[in-house]
């Protein structure tokens, strides 16, 4: 028989069963029922019928399951339940078809995540029959495997029904919190929807933490449900607001856990993350360590789990973000060995991980200084292995200098294994990545910071090392960060000779000037420019080069700049001390600007000895060096403003105030002879004390030469004393002989200084042989009786000099005779520079030494403890320091001792290496430069023998070494 295909459409056509496999006739007829079924789906209402129906459908579903898919049964199921829906026994078995549904068949699964209205009616369930068990767990059951569809959780939102969802699933918890399986599903429900939904985060935080909590003993068997609750706390732990209530009841929590599932790596794993992610919260991980989590069951199951890359990683960061709570509460070296121990073994064990190697040099930056090898070694190892990896480089590179740059015992072990090898090759293949370059410059820094040896090994090891630096400064010329580490490295290694005239050469000088002209409010960069600058100036003929490229100008206005920053204040004088050459001194507009920062200095930090001690230092060796070396004869023009700006009042009140300080009185006294003998600027001096008031200066400037009788008219000593009506000074000065009173007469007869007119008129008019007053021709007018007393005991009153006075007399004398004892043995010139054995300040000795330094060091920080100073070396992070620190200073003047003339002055070295001094630069140095002394420092040795004899040729001193 031929059948067409017009037969086929109209319906007239029937296969002939009788002719077909039995096979096929059965699934035909499945196929018959199962549209029977729907129609009875679509018309019942009563509810043996309809159940029977849903249940052979679920028996026909394994038969066909293709017809029963391509016929969107689950979409009559669905609306079937949704008219029977006070039916609570059909839901139930609807729920249950659906579920084998979705859990057969994938396309059936994906076509009814597709279906908009099978959230709605799940949510409408679960609110509409809060109590009864098998419709909350057969509808949490489907919506666990819908809701992390794209589409459900697009409806979600559009339909603002995030917070209902989590509620809905909260309260069947709250009622059935006994039956695994729905907590299991409704946990899963909370894993999507907690998932980058901070508002839910902090609503299961605040609300519902204590019933989360409450879940985890009744099921401690079950692993699953477990890691589900720690993940879901772990999502909630995301919201930064949320950390707070999850704090507390989360460091019991895992006081249990660690030690219930030790062997569980899946779910230590859990409470692992949970624990990092808390710990961002600062106040928890403090928690952690009060309530000793992390040293009784943390850092076990990481020794007992080190072949684990992932708790291995997790407990390593971990410790990274509680290090700083952990060593305030326990004894660091005990605490610092046992993690090292961790450290080594992972670092050991998964040297192939890059990531947990990035993690492991970083935990390195808390380990115990005593602690030397071979662990840190592995920092170098992590280099060596994965070098072109960026971030491991990084983090060891940070590793390497944290450790380093404060425990030189640990720095002399490295660098036996030469790792500047390593770092300075990373360096080149990092050098066009910022964070990598300055992570390199600061592990060569370390490696050598007050180590000439390492500097010296590291400056001869790669002659293109200046060259590389030099392209990478050129290549980020906007980059601050990057500017700044190339600086700090350049000066750090500039104490090395042949280093440091390299940067001339290659004119690195003119970088670093275009780095502070570049960046003027970067108060980090002008910093350790200034460093660079002053180390740089120390080379033979470096002042005159950085002088030629306006170098002392840069420095005054970035010391302008910041003035509240004390540690630049001493650098930028510093840099002044070493650039002072007698051609920069010749303009008199630079002469008032490098004396108002010197007086701006001084003033700004009256308590700052060491400030105090830089400032006058450089005080002295701009007036010896105001002129030129074959004129001597002449004035210093800068001798001269420095005193007619009064700078050497400031002296006088150091030599008054610090009466205990030897040294500082020993510059200061040195200074003065310099302005006011050597440079015989005395009687000026003189004469601004008596505008001042000050009697003890006055008395000290003329018992050692100056001439009361200088100027003339409105401009001598008396006139000044009259002008501020100061009797005792105008007493003073009429018993030594001045000679020019008519001047001074008139002003105090116009301003009716009565007293101090009869005094003058008692040097004018009186005759000593005969007792009589002659002041006719005087114009003095009516004769007043105020004048008379002064006139006839004006000259007699007794006058002896004030024991502050001799004091000053005293040091000054003393001062000369040491200043030309020294200047035999090391002269000033800088001309015989050359021919002068050099020397450090702090020479460095043999490891013992070192040790014992060390030791000293540590008692110095016991004794100054109340001190503000920096906790490390070199700086952990940018930014603005407090200033003065590290340095030693007065509470107050009035504090102090008044002079004592029982104090003799002994010929013992004024300018001993002071551990002060020595810890001061310790902890203010940016880049672990070893700045000069200026070859006119007084405070440079004098016996040649205290030079070190086996030093390079370096054009002055260093201050430390």
């Amino acid at each position: 028989m031929h059948v067409t295909d017009i037969d086929r459409d109209s319906g007239r056509w029937s296969p002939q069963l009788s002719a077909l496999p039995d096979t096929v006739v059965k699934t035909f007829n499945d196929a018959r029922e199962v549209d029977d079924i729907l129609r009875i789906l679509q018309v019942s209402a009563e509810h043996d019928e309809l159940e029977a129906a849903f249940r052979r459908l679920e028996q026909l579903f394994v038969v066909i399951p293709r017809y029963l898919e391509d016929s969107h049964v689950y979409t009559s199921i669905l609306s079937t339940m949704a008219q029977m829906s006070t039916d609570l026994t059909l839901q139930e078995v609807g729920l249950d078809i659906l579920h084998t549904f979705m859990l057969k068949s994938p396309v059936m699964e994906d076509k009814m995540k597709r279906k908009a209205n099978l959230f709605i009616y799940l949510s409408r369930l679960l609110s509409e029959n809060p109590k009864a068990y098998k419709i909350q767990a057969g509808a949490l059951r489907l919506l666990a495997r819908i809701i992390d569809y794209d589409h459900i959780r697009t409806q979600i939102s559009h339909l603002r029904q995030w917070q209902h969802v989590l509620e809905s699933v909260m309260n069947a918890i709250r009622h059935f919190h006994h039956d695994s399986q729905l907590l299991y599903s409704a946990v899963m429900i909370l894993t999507y929807i907690l998932r980058d939904n901070p508002d839910l985060q902090m609503q299961l935080a605040e609300k519902y933490t204590p019933l989360i909590m409450l879940l985890f003993k009744p099921h401690i068997q079950q692993t699953e449900l477990v890691r589900h609750l720690l993940h879901v706390l772990w999502q909630t732990a995301h919201c930064e607001q949320a950390r707070q209530y999850l704090a507390l009841p989360v460091v019991t929590l895992m006081s249990e856990q660690i030690t219930f599932w030790h062997s569980d790596v899946a779910i230590i794993c859990e409470c692992f993350s949970l624990l990092e992610k808390l710990c961002l919260y600062e106040k928890f991980a403090e928690l952690l360590v009060d309530k000793d989590l992390l040293m009784r069951s943390v850092l076990p199951e990481m020794m007992s789990s080190s072949e684990d890359a992932r708790i291995q990683l997790y407990g390593l960061r971990i410790f990274v973000l509680t290090a700083d709570h952990l060593f305030r509460h326990v004894t660091f070296d005990d605490a610092a060995t046992q993690w090292l121990k961790v450290i080594y073994l992972a670092m050991f064990k998964h040297m192939g991980r890059a990531e947990i190697q990035v993690i492991l040099v970083a935990s390195l930056v808390w380990s115990s200084p005593c602690f030397v090898d071979p662990i840190h070694t592995l920092c170098l190892g992590a280099i060596l292995m994965h070098e072109k990896d960026e971030e491991v480089f990084t983090s060891a590179c940070k590793a390497i200098y944290y450790l380093t740059a404060d425990n030189e015992g640990l720095c002399k072990t490295l660098m036996f294994k030469n790792p500047h090898i390593a770092i300075i090759q990373g360096l080149r293949y990092h050098s066009s990545r910022p964070k990598a370059i300055s992570a390199a410059c600061r592990a060569i820094r370390g490696l050598c910071i007050f180590q000439y040896d390492h500097k010296n090994q590291i400056a001869h090891y790669d002659e293109d090392l200046l060259s590389l630096l030099l392209d990478i400064i050129r290549n980020f010329p906007n980059d601050p960060e990057v500017q700044s580490e190339i600086i700090s490295t350049v000066a750090c290694l500039a104490d090395i000779d042949l280093f440091r005239h390299q940067c001339f050469v290659v004119n690195m000088h003119l970088r670093i000037l275009e780095a502070m002209e570049c960046f003027p409010g970067d108060e980090f960069l002008q910093e350790v420019a200034v460093e660079a600058l002053a180390v740089l100036g120390g080379a033979a003929s470096g002042s005159d080069i950085l002088n030629s490229s306006g170098t002392i100008d840069k420095i005054i206005k970035c010391m302008k700049r910041f003035l509240s920053n004390g540690n630049l204040q001493k650098k930028g004088l510093c840099a002044i001390q070493i650039l002072a050459e007698w051609q920069l001194v010749q303009s008199t507009v630079m002469c008032h600007e490098l004396v108002s920062i010197i007086k701006s200095t001084m003033k700004n930090y009256p308590k700052s000895l060491i400030i105090q001690r830089e400032a006058i230092v450089a005080i002295q060796i701009l007036a010896e060096k105001g002129v030129d070396g074959d004129k001597r004869d002449q004035y210093s023009n800068m001798a001269e403003v420095l005193v007619d700006e009064d700078c050497h009042e400031l002296l006088f009140q150091i030599l008054e105030k610090h009466d205990e300080d030897q040294g500082l009185h020993d510059l200061a006294s040195e200074c003065l002879y310099v302005l006011g003998i050597e440079q015989d600027l005395k009687s000026r001096m003189l004469r601004a004390a008596c505008s001042k008031g000050y009697i003890a200066g006055a008395e000290c400037l003329i018992e050692v030469g100056a001439d009361v009788n200088m100027g003339q008219g409105t401009e001598t000593p008396l006139y000044q004393a009259v002008s501020n009506n100061n009797e005792s000074m105008v007493a003073f000065l009429l018993q030594h002989g001045v000679r020019d009173v008519l001047t001074s007469l008139k002003l105090s007869l116009a301003e009716n200084y009565h007293s101090i007119t009869g005094m003058l008129l008692a040097c004018i008019g009186q005759d000593k042989e005969t007792g009589t007053v002659l002041w006719a021709n005087l114009g003095l007018g009516n004769i007043r009786p105020e004048w008379i007393l002064p006139t006839l005991y004006g000259q007699n009153r007794p006058h002896s000099s004030s024991i502050t006075s001799k004091h000053f007399v005293a040091k000054i004398k003393h001062s000369e005779l040491k200043r030309n004892h020294r200047l035999i043995y090391s002269p000033s010139d800088s001309r015989l520079e050359i021919f002068r054995p050099t020397g450090f300040r702090f020479p460095n000795g043999s490891v013992e030494d070192q040790s014992r330094n060390f030791r000293a060091i540590q008692e110095h920080h016991t004794a100054t403890e109340g001190l503000s100073r920096r906790p490390n070396t070199m700086p952990r992070m940018r930014g603005r320091r407090l200033l003065g620190e590290g340095e030693v200073v007065v509470d107050d003047s009035s504090q102090l001792q008044p002079p004592s003339p029982a104090v003799l002055i002994n010929d013992a070295p004024v300018f001993e290496p002071s551990e002060d001094e020595w810890e001061d630069w310790k902890q203010t140095t940016l880049t672990g430069a070893n700045i000069p002394f200026s070859p006119s420092d007084p405070r440079r040795p004098s016996d040649p023998a205290k030079s070190q004899q086996i030093v390079p040729k370096l054009k002055g001193e260093h201050r430390c070494s």
